[in-house]
């Protein structure tokens, strides 16, 4: 686990739950006639847990898809996206140990998967599951592509 100075935690959580919001927010494709999106918050995930850690990774994920929730007017959502998107976060850099690991960034989609459709099934029923399952498969892998294509852009471009 990598290790930061407070300030230096803050700084980068600060900036990647901004990048999340701003992915989550306003890059987004309208899906179902408006009653799903899909969204490019899931790189700025991964990519910030995967290059800084549990910590910055499962706090951007936490605090940047709330925030985006809040926003765009869905606040049933925010606490829910708070905890998911928190716990993929944390789990890609639990498991990524600063590597772009598709497996870790899957393991991560799918607790984002699951929770998103443990909680369609919870507030609208169970019809509603499968609509929310293949949303968020195809979530989780653009989130997987973008993150995988920016983390080894960057590190093509380190050598």
């Amino acid at each position: 686990m990598k290790q930061f100075s407070s300030t230096r935690f803050i700084a980068l959580s600060a900036m990647f739950s901004a990048l999340v919001f701003v992915l989550t927010a306003f890059a987004r494709v309208p899906a179902l006639g408006g009653k799903l999106y899909f969204h490019l918050g899931g790189i700025a995930i991964y990519c910030s847990a995967v290059l800084f850690g549990p910590a910055v990774g499962g706090t951007a994920g936490a605090v940047g898809s709330a925030l985006a929730d809040l926003m765009l007017g869905v606040p049933v959502w925010a606490p829910i996206s708070f905890m998911v998107h928190g716990a993929e976060g944390l789990l890609v850099g639990r498991l990524s140990n600063g590597e772009a690991r598709i497996g870790a960034m899957a393991a991560g989609a799918a607790v984002m998967v699951c929770g998103y459709g443990v909680t369609a099934w919870m507030l609208y029923g169970v019809a509603a599951v499968p609509i929310e399952l293949v949303g968020d498969v195809l979530q989780g892998a653009l989130g997987i592509a973008g993150a995988y294509a920016v983390l080894r852009g960057l590190r093509n471009a380190k050598r």
